[in-house]
């Protein structure tokens, strides 16, 4: 399954050290005061500190992206479209303000104007990992596979702990059934983060999906013994253990999942005599 069209949100902090300043001036001082009510998620409080900061000095670019920032948080994405804009307008092709209205424009529907920014902004800056996986995305929603993989070798090229990118290039390999290049990234994703629950959960279904249940049983055991309640996990896990024929243990998995419908199905299907 191809995964959702989901960017990264490019985060305040991250542009926040693009400003530097020898000398603190108003202006500086509100906006440094916003920057740490955003890292709070105190959205509201951020944005007085910056309209205040830009009536101050309307060509604060980093206080425009940063307010583009707020609204986007807020889903207030018309306004942060004007105000990322806005910053484009003192400051041509900036690439964090790129990025950010290509996030918005793609959470819009508008995957071609997000394309474009994001092209835009790679050019700009070419060393941005986040900016290749944003576009790998980008390219599924075309339905490209090939030129995701191309752009999440490139993500990872830059930054090879990126996590995300690993799943990603898995779920990528898993779809196109190249199985050796699949199990590769989620080992990668697994080496970087041992406890990334989202990499261990895709790599036990896939193990299970290709008739490795030996691999497949081994990951959801130690999903079990993290959350031995989840009704998810207990299914998959009593699945693998009727083809691994250890029925009896399937049925007590399924039978102990008594607030789940379909373990209780499971269980009235395959165990009830």
């Amino acid at each position: 399954m191809i995964p959702r069209i989901i960017l990264l949100s490019l985060l305040f902090f991250f542009f926040a050290g693009s400003y530097t300043t020898s000398a603190q001036s108003s202006p500086d001082k509100l906006y440094q005061q916003a920057v740490t009510k955003m890292q709070s998620e105190n959205w509201k409080a951020a944005l007085i500190d910056l309209n205040n900061c830009i009536k101050q000095n309307p060509d604060f670019v980093n206080a425009w992206i940063s307010k583009g920032v707020v609204h986007l948080q807020l889903k207030e994405y018309d306004s942060a479209l004007d105000m990322f804009g806005k910053a484009l307008t003192l400051h041509a092709g900036h690439p964090l303000a790129l990025y950010n209205r290509a996030l918005v424009k793609s959470l819009q529907g508008d995957y071609n104007g997000s394309m474009k920014d994001l092209n835009m902004a790679l050019d700009k800056r070419p060393d941005h990992a986040a900016g290749y996986y944003n576009r790998a995305l980008l390219h599924l929603h075309f339905q490209d596979t090939i030129k995701a993989l191309i752009e999440i070798a490139n993500c990872l090229k830059y930054d090879p702990d990126f996590l995300q990118a690993y799943l990603l290039q898995a779920s990528l390999h898993a779809h196109r059934g190249n199985t050796d290049e699949a199990y590769l990234a989620f080992d990668r994703a697994l080496t970087i983060d041992s406890s990334a629950i989202q990499a261990r959960f895709n790599r036990a279904h896939f193990a299970y999906r290709y008739g490795q249940y030996q691999q497949a049983l081994t990951d959801f055991q130690y999903l079990h013994s993290l959350f031995p309640e989840h009704p998810l996990i207990r299914i998959h896990l009593g699945g693998v253990l009727c083809m691994l024929n250890q029925k009896q243990k399937a049925c007590e998995l399924w039978q102990g999942s008594t607030q789940d419908l379909n373990a209780q199905a499971l269980f009235l299907r395959y165990c009830k005599p």
